[in-house]
């Protein structure tokens, strides 16, 4: 055990001695590594400071260049945003000045259209104004027309000669009487009582009117239509009526047969009369004397040349009404259409008539009575269409512009009649010398 112990204190010793030499070793080398550390630290120092001086150098030029960078791009942006400002200014001022120019050109177009529109619109209720006030003068006229009889006209011969037939006197009487009622019925001014309206005049009176008629006694006819409320009557006589019996010829060389009618004529006269004071306000006596080609449309039928005699008769009879109550002019319309206040078969599309303005009423010096109006002839108008109560023309000929001021002086229409022009007789050649007929066989 000592040996070990003994042993064990000489290796503490030793390594005792060991550990001291070293640790003296190590105290001179840490003095070094304190110097070596204290100079790297001081050259670490002037490292770092040169370092930073030359960072801060670095950074300060960098950040003078930057700074000029910044200077010069805000410079190029100034003059870029000044160069886009300008012409952004320029362009705006442009679009509003365009803007400025079309806003006022849409308002003026729009001032215009309005304009138009209001003067359209006062067209309208002047148009509408002065038909309202045609038709109020129409419906006076309606509840004021005159009233005219028509009565039968006595016949001189107790039959007439219609082809091969024989034709009673009383029926050519009620066929006229039937036709004058067709026209004069298509009047505006006239309410027409016949012996055909038992509900609007007592029959017993129309037949004391229709004898009275027969007798040609206008002073009984006045006192009768007077009781009876009319102001006035027509009265006339059948003369003459005849339509030759028809012919028929044969050509010999195809055997054709045509019928032909050689003549054909009818003539009366008559007379409208005031009933009030019995004056005759309008006579004429009629002769009507069919032309061939105004038979050749009856294609050879009597009864069709009857009629037509008949009917254009009665139309000159109602022709009359002109002279008491001539075609207003209603109104005239923008494109220069004129109303007539007549329709029905009286005026049919193509119809020509005269425009004529009145005057002032002429009238007679020594007695004061009107003695009527002058007649100023402004143009010819023509018939374009024709409906139930009015009539529609337009101007074919004129002396000036017809406006719808000029109805304020009272327009009216007359039919339109061809000017007569007188010329010289002129000598008849000699008829050249003709050559014999020759017959052919046939035909001997």
């Amino acid at each position: 055990m000592t040996r070990k112990y003994l042993f064990a204190l000489f290796f503490l010793i030793w390594c005792g001695a060991t550990i001291a030499i070293p640790a003296q070793d190590m105290e001179e080398t840490a003095e070094t590594t304190d110097s070596v550390v204290e100079q790297a630290a001081t050259d670490s120092m002037d490292a770092i400071q040169k370092a930073a001086d030359q960072a801060e150098t670095t950074i300060q030029k960098a950040a003078d260049q930057a700074e000029a960078t910044i200077q010069k791009a805000a410079d190029q942006a100034g003059t870029t945003i000044q160069k886009a400002a300008t012409t952004a200014n320029t362009s705006i001022q442009q679009a509003a000045d365009q803007a400025s120019a079309t806003i006022y050109e849409a308002a003026e177009n729009f001032l215009a259209q309005r304009q138009a529109a209001e003067a359209a619109e006062a067209a309208l209720r002047a148009t509408a104004a002065d038909v309202e006030q045609k038709i109020t003068e129409l419906n006076a006229i309606k509840h004021n027309r005159k009233c005219i009889a028509m009565l039968r006209f006595p016949c001189l011969a107790a039959t007439y000669t219609v082809g091969t037939e024989t034709m009673q006197s009383a029926t050519v009487a009620d066929d006229l009487l039937s036709d004058f009622n067709q026209y004069f019925l298509q009047s505006p001014y006239f309410r027409v009582l016949s012996r055909q309206d038992d509900a609007a005049i007592d029959k017993e009176k129309l037949r004391i009117l229709n004898a009275a008629a027969a007798s040609g006694d206008d002073a009984e006819l006045a006192k009768l239509t007077r009781e009876l409320g009319l102001d006035y009557f027509l009265a006339g006589t059948v003369k003459q009526l005849y339509i030759a019996p028809p012919q028929t010829t044969v050509i010999q060389l195809t055997g054709a047969q045509y019928v032909s009618i050689p003549s054909a004529a009818i003539e009366l006269d008559y007379r409208i009369v005031d009933v009030a004071t019995t004056e005759i306000v309008w006579a004429d006596h009629i002769i009507i004397d069919l032309a061939p080609q105004e038979i050749a449309q009856a294609h050879g039928s009597v009864f069709t040349l009857y009629h037509i005699l008949t009917q254009m008769a009665s139309r000159r009879i109602a022709e009359a009404m002109d002279a008491i109550a001539p075609i207003r002019i209603l109104q005239i319309s923008p494109t220069g259409e004129f109303t007539l206040d007549r329709a029905g078969t009286l005026i049919i599309p193509g119809a020509l008539f005269d425009v004529f303005r009145r005057g002032e009423p002429i009238l007679d010096p020594e007695t004061g009575e009107e003695l009527g109006s002058p007649e100023y002839r402004l143009a010819t108008v023509q018939v374009k269409r024709v409906d139930a109560k009015f009539s529609y023309a337009e101007i074919c000929t004129g002396s000036g512009v017809i406006t719808p001021s000029d109805l304020e002086y009272g327009l009216i229409a007359r039919p339109y009649r061809l000017p007569v022009t007188v010329t010289a007789p002129v000598a008849t050649p000699p008829a050249p010398a003709t050559a014999p007929i020759i017959l052919l066989p046939q035909d001997r």
